[in-house]
């Protein structure tokens, strides 16, 4: 039946990283080297044109991939997000704890990773509903979601590993 299976509705955070906005007070923190305005096209600046011998210093705006915090940083909003999604604490699968295991008083599970997540259970219907709550949470906030099963499936594949309800 379907409550034999476990339902997996899964999700990735198209270009997380790059969505993830660095406040402008902290934007002295991710300068780059100046670099003459020639030398990056002239680009316009406060809506002039720099001369081409006029130094620049680019600053991002946007989560650094590289950044020692960033994977850490980029984890919480994965997690936030399927907190907004409706998904309580107690059924997040998380680093370094136990996992309660699924049954009729816990018939779902979410787990996230840097910039995917899953929602894993029983009934399907369940799992989809869930599913589209955390997916909605994320657009809610300015993220796209790619690789979205909106549709639950029994097996996928999930930060490198398989999973199948099935078995």
């Amino acid at each position: 039946s379907e409550c034999d299976v476990v339902w997996y509705s899964v999700g990735d955070i198209q270009n997380a990283f790059y969505a993830i906005a660095v406040p402008p007070e902290l934007g002295s923190y991710f300068r780059m080297p100046p670099v003459r305005a020639g030398a990056v096209g002239r680009p316009e600046v406060g809506g002039e044109r720099p001369s081409a011998a006029t130094l620049l210093t680019p600053v991002l705006t946007v989560l650094p991939m590289g950044w020692s915090w960033a994977l850490h940083l980029c984890q919480l909003v994965t997690e936030e997000g399927l907190a907004r999604g409706g998904l309580s604490a107690d059924v997040l699968v998380k680093d370094r704890a136990a996992a309660s295991p699924l049954g009729p008083t816990r018939p779902l599970q979410a787990a996230g990773y840097v910039d995917n997540f899953m929602v894993q259970g029983a009934p399907c219907s369940r799992v989809a509903a869930a599913g589209k709550q955390v997916t909605a949470s994320f657009v809610d906030q300015g993220f796209l979601v790619h690789e979205n099963t909106t549709e639950p499936v029994p097996a996928t594949d999930f930060v490198g590993l398989s999973f199948d309800g099935r078995a």
